[in-house]
């Protein structure tokens, strides 16, 4: 029975964390919604930026949720792969110290020269454990302080990364429980930041399946180092090079066949069942200098394949939602496949896991695109499947 009942207390915790984590950027966006039509066009660049990291935050906070629910279910994933390490810290300190550099923080990323080239790990799901200890590191580092981002190997086949910071620093009783899920700082530092408290936990998890270990060093009013301890594999990558990619793109199949060059503008074909979806998927991609059809829903995709193959075969690339109500997009790809078609397709989804991936890989979708996708992101990954 306390035990039902401590239940029931932690998802009413849970749902009141989301509920008003989810509320608050959404508050900030409907006030920047009603003055964008009064405002200047310096104003509106503030509106639209202030607008631009809201909704990042409101995709970071489900992004946890989903993982938390995925790691008490025991479904959550990894997929370790070779790749290459220092190319991967660059990433992440490359949005990072725009970020620092926006609030007068002094960033900087040291990488010994004794580690190895490569290793073999999840590399989402590390830059998603970097990308979380920088950010904290941030809500919590004042004008003028310091965030160091440093990789060095600590013994034979251990590799150590750490997050230091120049911040407000952690008392003693919050450290004991600040890998716990929904565990908020106290003593002054939640007060300047905001989030479910579900990311430290999550990270810690993440470092576990990949054998590891991950701790704090902190005192109070001097600052913080958040480290996390890898166990190289006894494999050698140095030869097994991961495709390139970046931020949300994943790249399933990179060997199918390219679009002829046919002396035309390339054709792109949009299915999303969405409206508001749609609409903007279109607009973005004549901004992009390319012409497009679309559809709502991959049941008329497949049916226009079958009754139109000159049509068809005019389209140089796909676009293809997952969740539709009649015919969902790896099933859409699945048929096209099955008709003869290798025209690339670019999976774009909701969903996040690695079973989405699979689905679609298996498919015989090219590009996984997880929501929300940026411009920068689609046309990367456009010009990619048009080469």
């Amino acid at each position: 029975m306390k035990e039902a009942h401590a239940a029931n207390a932690a998802k009413r915790q849970f749902i009141s964390y989301i509920f008003h984590e989810i509320r608050v950027p959404l508050n900030a966006i409907s006030l920047a919604m009603g003055l964008i039509d009064v405002e200047d066009e310096h104003g509106k660049k503030e509106i639209l930026e202030i607008t631009r990291t809201q909704l990042e935050s409101i995709s970071t906070i489900l992004d946890d949720s989903l993982s938390l629910q995925k790691m008490e279910e025991g479904k959550f994933e990894i997929a370790p792969k070779p790749f290459d390490l220092e190319k991967e810290l660059s990433i992440v300190s490359w949005s990072q110290k725009k970020l620092c550099d926006q609030k007068g923080i002094q960033y900087s990323c040291v990488i010994e020269s004794d580690l190895p080239k490569y290793i073999v790990a999840d590399k989402y799901r590390l830059r998603q454990v970097l990308l979380n200890l920088v950010s904290n590191a941030m809500k919590f580092t004042d004008r003028g302080g310091r965030i160091e981002l440093r990789a060095v190997g600590i013994r034979p086949n251990v590799i150590r990364i750490s997050v230091r910071d120049s911040g407000i620093g952690i008392s003693p009783e919050n450290l004991r429980n600040l890998f716990q899920p929904y565990s908020q700082v106290g003593a002054g530092r939640n007060q300047k930041g905001h989030g479910t408290g579900l990311g430290l936990s999550i990270s810690k998890k993440i470092i576990q399946m990949h054998n590891g270990t991950m701790g704090v060093e902190s005192e109070l009013r001097k600052g913080s180092c958040f480290w996390l301890e890898l166990p190289l594999s006894s494999e050698n990558p140095v030869e097994l090079q991961s495709p390139s990619t970046e931020d949300s793109v994943s790249f399933l199949h990179t060997g199918m066949t390219s679009p002829e060059k046919r002396g035309r503008t390339p054709k792109i074909l949009i299915v999303d069942d969405s409206s508001p979806n749609r609409m903007l998927l279109e607009k973005i991609i004549h901004k992009l200098g390319y012409d497009c059809r679309t559809a709502c829903d991959g049941s008329e995709v497949v049916e226009f394949f079958v009754n139109d193959r000159a049509t068809a075969e005019s389209f140089d690339a796909i676009i293809m939602d997952e969740e539709m109500d009649e015919m969902n997009g790896h099933v859409a790809t699945k048929e096209i496949r099955r008709m003869g078609f290798d025209v690339p397709v670019i999976a774009l989804t909701g969903y996040a896991f690695a079973e989405q991936r699979t689905l679609f890989e298996e498919s015989g979708a090219n590009f996984f695109l997880s929501k929300p996708v940026t411009v920068k992101i689609l046309k990367e990954t456009l010009e990619k499947a048009l080469q």
